[in-house]
C-alpha cells in the first residue's frame, strides 16, 4: 500500500523536535505508555459491552450501543435498581444519538449532550496564520481537510493538508497521501507524527486548536521550515 500511494522524495529525516540522538527507550516507553492507554480503553470498552447485554436481555436497554449515551449516575441507577431513570428515555436516548452523529459530521471534535460540551475549543475563531513547531520540513500546498473521526477518511484526496488531532493506527493508508500534516499537539509516539517522519511528509505540530480554527476545503500553504500553517483568505 505505502509503494503504491506515496514515494518518498528524500529518505526519511529526523528534525531537531525528534532528534536522532533521542533516547530510543524513552520513545518506546512513550509508544507503550499509549498503547496501555488504548487497551485500557478497549478493556472498559468490552466491559461496558457485556453490561449492556445483560441490561438489553433484562428489557432495560433497547440496544447495547445505548450504554454509550448514558450518563454514569443513569447507568448506575439501570445496573443496582434495575430500573429506567426518567433521564435516559428511548426518546432521550435516541435525542442524544442523533446530536452525536449530526457533531461527527460537522467537523471539530466538539459533541454537546444535554448541554453539556465535550471537547468544546475556541469557538471556530478562524485565523489566517497558524503557528505551531516544525516536525517534518518542507512546503505544502493545498486545501485543508480535517480529519475527526474515521467517517471523513472517504473525503481525504491526494494533495489535501490533513489537519488532525488523535489518529487511530488503521487510518495511516489514507494519511500517508497527504501532502501535508498539521497536527495539534505534541506526543512522538502519535501515528500522524511517525508517518510524516518515516514518510518525509511535511508537518507541523503542537498547532493548539487547529481543528477550531480552519474551515474544509480553503487553500493553504504549509511551511514545515517555519512551522506555520497560511490560510487563504
Amino acid at each position: 500500500q505505502f509503494q503504491s500511494l506515496r514515494t518518498p522524495a528524500r529518505p526519511p529525516a529526523l528534525h531537531e523536535e525528534i532528534p536522532p540522538h533521542l533516547d530510543q527507550s524513552l520513545l518506546r516507553l512513550a509508544r507503550r505508555a499509549r498503547g496501555l492507554r488504548f487497551a485500557v480503553g478497549n478493556r472498559l470498552r468490552t466491559l461496558l459491552v457485556d453490561v449492556a447485554a445483560l441490561l438489553v436481555r433484562d428489557k432495560l436497554l433497547a440496544h447495547p450501543d445505548d450504554v454509550f449515551f448514558l450518563y454514569f449516575d443513569e447507568l448506575w441507577e439501570l445496573w443496582m435498581q434495575g430500573r429506567v431513570p426518567a433521564s435516559a428515555s428511548g426518546d432521550v436516548i435516541g435525542q442524544r444519538k442523533v446530536r452525536y452523529l449530526e457533531d461527527a459530521h460537522a467537523g471539530a471534535p466538539d459533541w454537546k449532550m444535554d448541554r453539556i460540551g465535550f471537547g468544546f475549543g475556541g469557538g471556530g475563531r478562524l485565523s489566517p496564520v497558524l503557528r505551531g513547531a516544525t516536525l517534518v520540513p518542507g512546503t505544502a500546498n493545498g486545501p485543508l481537510r480535517r480529519l475527526c473521526s474515521a467517517w471523513a477518511l472517504n473525503r481525504l484526496q491526494p494533495g489535501d493538508i490533513v489537519v488532525v488531532d488523535q489518529v487511530d493506527p488503521s487510518w495511516a493508508p489514507w494519511l500517508v497521501q497527504a501532502a501535508g500534516l498539521v497536527i495539534t499537539g505534541r506526543d512522538p509516539a502519535n501515528v500522524a507524527a511517525s508517518l510524516a517522519v518515516a514518510c518525509s511528509i511535511p508537518a507541523v505540530w503542537d498547532v493548539s486548536d487547529v481543528m477550531h480554527s480552519v474551515v474544509d476545503g480553503r487553500g493553504a500553504t504549509l511551511n514545515g521550515e517555519r512551522g506555520e500553517l497560511i490560510v487563504e483568505s
